[in-house]
């Protein structure tokens, strides 16, 4: 078998597999794959999130979609939101996970109760104030094991 052959089942397999990742994802949100949100559509966070529905974690949960590009916008000062020292993805992890927000991949963030998510969000402007967060609220998605 040829290396192009052999590379192009390769692929053939490894895209099947991601699919299902999604697929599964889906399936537990009572959605079709392609009515998931965009960025569940991700195998690598489909992959995250199915971990940890998996483990029962009942805690609630932030999924972060980042825009890297929006942290490197300057390339003077790399990693830094608009060229603004401080003002990084690590910062945004250290908010999250002192405010005992485990940290699941820097995708996922689970906290030990609603208090804990509620506070963090009620002072993400005061911590965080230059970071603009876009929260879409997703009631369809009731995830269960």
């Amino acid at each position: 078998m040829s290396n192009s052959v052999s590379l192009n089942l390769f692929t053939v397999i490894h895209n099947k597999i991601q699919r299902q990742k999604v697929n599964k994802l889906a399936k537990k949100c009572g959605l079709e794959p392609q009515n998931l949100p965009t960025f569940l559509q991700d195998p690598t966070i489909a992959r995250i999130v199915l971990r940890e529905i998996n483990k029962k974690n009942e805690m609630p949960v932030l999924v972060f979609d980042w825009n890297d590009a929006g942290f490197n916008d300057d390339p003077t000062v790399p990693n830094c939101r608009n060229g603004q020292i401080g003002q990084t993805k690590a910062e945004v992890i250290a908010s999250l996970t002192g405010a005992g927000a485990v940290n699941h991949d820097d995708i996922l963030f689970s906290f030990p109760n609603g208090a804990a998510i509620g506070s963090w969000s009620n002072n993400v402007s005061k911590n965080l104030s230059w970071y603009e967060i876009r929260i879409y609220v997703l009631d369809s998605l009731m995830l269960s094991a």
